[in-house]
């Protein structure tokens, strides 16, 4: 009916890597749509989120650049900016984005929880458990309060945050008991539950690229075979 809108490639290419984890079905899907409409930074914003979730740093943040300047006093426009920084390990660059976000939107869940997550990735695992309390999102603030505990030797801590996420969120956070396991727990325990995510459909399957806190599985054959399942290949 409307080929030529964008809006409906962006909603086609969202369904169809949801539905699959295969970002090989999307891409075609929201390069169309930034083709259509390269002044719209709404395209462009989800345009990027897919480019860095992908592997393609320059283009995500060459995206931002340009949502930032058609819409910045978005909240979103930031944390994504904060994200894009995370996945790439450029941890000093994740507080200034998520705090301007917070600064929009003092509520914004995941933006306490990135500025943990760099700190974590450095660890400065006490700083990360004071930032990881102002977390409005509860999985995410389990998910940082467990490794964070674990990285400060308080052993029964973190697995009373882990056993909350497994009681509260069941498989509903898969991916998140993924995470902590891969940080604390046996390595074949990590893998099994990253596997179940992906079986599952966890949308969360779409950080794996970026997310430092699956690198003890990354040189596994299971995740190698994982990633070009999911059109990401080898990294």
């Amino acid at each position: 009916i409307a080929p030529n809108l964008a809006q409906a490639h962006i909603a086609l290419g969202y369904a169809l890597l949801n539905d699959t984890l295969d970002f090989r079905t999307a891409v075609p899907e929201y390069a169309r749509a930034r083709t259509l409409a390269p002044n719209d930074p709404n395209i462009a914003l989800s345009y990027a989120n897919l480019a860095y979730q992908s592997g393609r740093d320059a283009d995500a943040v060459a995206a931002m650049a340009f949502a930032e300047s058609r819409d910045p006093l978005n909240p979103f426009v930031y944390r994504i900016e904060a994200e894009i920084d995370q996945a790439a390990r450029r941890y000093d660059a994740v507080a200034a984005k998520a705090n301007h976000a917070l600064s929009l939107n003092p509520q914004l869940p995941m933006a306490h929880a990135l500025i943990a997550s760099s700190l974590l990735a450095r660890g400065r695992f006490a700083d990360a458990l004071k930032e990881i309390g102002h977390e409005p999102d509860e999985v995410f603030r389990l998910v940082g309060t467990a490794i964070a505990q674990h990285g400060l030797g308080n052993a029964t801590a973190a697995k009373a945050a882990f056993d909350q996420l497994v009681r509260s969120h069941g498989d509903e956070a898969i991916y998140q008991q993924a995470q902590i396991q891969a940080q604390i727990g046996p390595p074949d325990v990590a893998m099994a539950a990253l596997m179940r995510a992906y079986a599952l459909k966890d949308g969360g399957m779409l950080f794996i690229l970026g997310d430092f806190t699956l690198d003890p599985l990354r040189n596994r054959p299971e995740f190698a075979q994982l990633l070009a399942r999911m059109g990401l290949g080898r990294v």
